[in-house]
């Protein structure tokens, strides 16, 4: 059901420029999955789609416009572009609220635009909005570390994007991760008061369900 004309898409599409509210909103909504548990998983390397890509398998798919749940398939990984416009930030909540997708799926929010403030808005209305068992994920090399870490303030579950190979300093055998290695991206969830873990890690089995009814506290 598509949520165009509510307080809550209206209320969203205007908050870009306040984290402020959006991020406890979005943060509780993933706690009633996840808890503090922030999953640390691996992606393809990829440029920011004009539009969306989604990942199936070994395969990473362009698609020309933003995909419908009837094209999903279990497992899916879905990035999606978001222009920086408050005509696309309305499009994009009516897109959210309208999607029903397999288990398993994801939504990875990016967009083409340098505003910080706006791809975390991204993040956090798709948290908000979607059901907790689609997966949010912020993708490191999509909206650089930085953001990537500050995205987790906005609901964001998984922590993603290509992997480093970890290494160690000779003979010591002394860990020497970057950012974006296994261990130096879990470096950065503990930083931000949460508990990584990995791919496949074990869940709390509850799940909510859609929330395009529901508003920002």
């Amino acid at each position: 059901m598509s949520n165009a004309d509510t307080p809550l898409q209206q209320r969203l599409a205007t908050a870009h420029t306040e984290p402020g509210l959006l991020g406890p909103a979005a943060t509780a909504r993933r706690a009633e999955r996840h808890g503090d548990h922030i999953t640390l998983r691996a992606a393809p390397s990829h440029p920011v789609p004009e539009s969306a890509l989604v990942l199936r398998g070994d395969a990473v798919i362009p698609q020309d416009t933003w995909p419908t749940g009837s094209q999903a398939q279990p497992g899916d990984r879905w990035v999606i572009s978001v222009p920086a416009t408050l005509a696309a930030r309305e499009r994009f909540i009516a897109w959210l609220g309208d999607l029903e997708l397999p288990a398993g799926c994801s939504v990875a929010p990016c967009s083409t635009s340098d505003s910080g403030l706006h791809r975390l808005w991204c993040i956090g209305a798709a948290r908000i909005v979607l059901s907790t068992d689609v997966r949010i994920e912020a993708r490191h090399d999509l909206l650089g570390i930085r953001l990537a870490q500050l995205a987790l303030a906005m609901g964001a579950d998984t922590l993603s994007g290509p992997f480093e190979v970890d290494r160690s300093l000779p003979l010591a055998g002394v860990p020497r991760p970057n950012e974006s290695t296994h261990a130096g991206l879990a470096a950065l969830v503990r930083n931000a008061g949460l508990t990584p873990q990995p791919a496949g890690g074990s869940l709390p089995s509850t799940t909510a369900p859609h929330a395009s009814t529901q508003e920002p506290a």
